[in-house]
This record gives C-alpha cells, sequence and structure tokens, in this order.
C-alpha cells in the first residue's frame, strides 16, 4: 500500500480523516446495525448497506449516515409483536 500511496502522490492516512468525511468502519458499522462484523460484511455485498474497498485487504469504507439510514429502516419494518412458538 505505501509503494502504491508513494507512486500516485496519494498522502498517508492522518488521524481524524474518516470522521471528516463521514465515514466509518466496518466493526462500527456493525456494532451500530446491532449485528457481528461478517453479518455486516454479508450486507455490504448483498447491497443492504453501501460500502466500498478499494483494493482486496483494504479496509471497508462506509458512510455513516448510508449505516444510520439502514438502522431506521431496520428498526421501523421490526414486528409489533413478537413470534409465538408451537408446543
Amino acid at each position: 500500500m505505501r509503494g502504491f500511496r508513494k507512486h500516485h502522490d496519494i498522502a498517508t492516512y492522518r488521524d481524524g480523516e474518516w470522521a471528516e468525511r463521514g465515514e466509518i468502519t466496518l466493526d462500527a458499522a456493525a456494532e451500530i446495525i446491532g449485528v457481528c462484523k461478517m453479518t455486516a460484511l454479508r450486507m455490504i455485498r448483498r447491497g443492504d448497506v453501501k460500502g466500498r474497498q478499494v483494493c482486496t485487504g483494504a479496509p471497508w469504507v462506509i458512510k455513516a449516515e448510508d449505516v444510520a439510514a439502514f438502522a431506521a429502516r431496520k428498526r421501523s419494518s421490526a414486528p409489533v409483536t413478537s413470534p409465538t412458538t408451537n408446543l
């Protein structure tokens, strides 16, 4: 990655850069949605949540507003009553 950045004259990462752009990590997105990291990754791959990965092995980049919108939709579509079980 270092060589790629140097070759293309891309500045190195600095603390707070993601927050300034309104982006969060896959771990943070999973926590907000209330699922494990792998479930959040499957949701991105299915297109339920928008996310991008610049190249294989790079961290997933997810817009915080997209996760918030998904979480709001998820809450609003929750069942009103709990499912009954057959005895």
